[in-house]
C-alpha cells in the first residue's frame, strides 16, 4: 500500500486491479513513513468515467514525490486530473504524481480508453 523508494514514495502499487474496479473505496490512513505519516483514498465511479479522492502528507513532509498507482481494468487510463489537485498524469496513464508534497490534495481524475 506504501513503499518508500529512494526520496519518492510509491502509493498503492501493489493492489488488485479489481479492487478499485469494485466501485469501493480503497486507501490507507495514517502510513508511517520516514517522510512522516501519510494516507490516501480513491474511489472509481464506472458511471462518471471517474476516480476521485485525496493523498494527505505531513506538512514537512521531505518526499522529492509521491506516485498514486491507479491500478484500473488493464484497457482503462487516466486522461486527466483537476489542475486544484497540483498532480500531474503519469505518461502512460497509469497513475497521479506530486512533486515536493506537503499537506492534503483532493483530486478528480478522468479515465477512458
Amino acid at each position: 500500500m506504501v513503499l518508500e523508494n529512494g526520496n519518492r514514495l510509491e502509493l498503492a502499487l501493489g493492489t488488485a486491479r479489481e479492487w478499485l474496479a469494485s466501485g469501493k473505496p480503497v486507501g490507507i490512513a495514517g502510513a508511517p513513513t520516514h517522510f512522516g505519516p501519510i494516507a490516501y483514498q480513491m474511489q472509481y465511479d464506472s458511471a462518471a468515467s471517474r476516480v476521485s479522492g485525496e493523498a494527505t502528507f505531513a506538512d514537512n513532509a521531505t518526499a522529492a514525490a509521491a506516485t498514486l498507482h491507479i491500478r484500473l481494468p488493464s484497457d482503462l487510463r487516466v486522461r486527466s486530473v483537476n489542475p486544484e489537485s497540483k498532480a500531474t498524469v503519469l505518461p502512460d496513464g497509469s497513475g497521479l504524481r506530486w512533486t515536493n508534497p506537503q499537506g492534503a490534495f483532493a483530486f478528480q481524475a478522468e479515465i477512458g480508453k
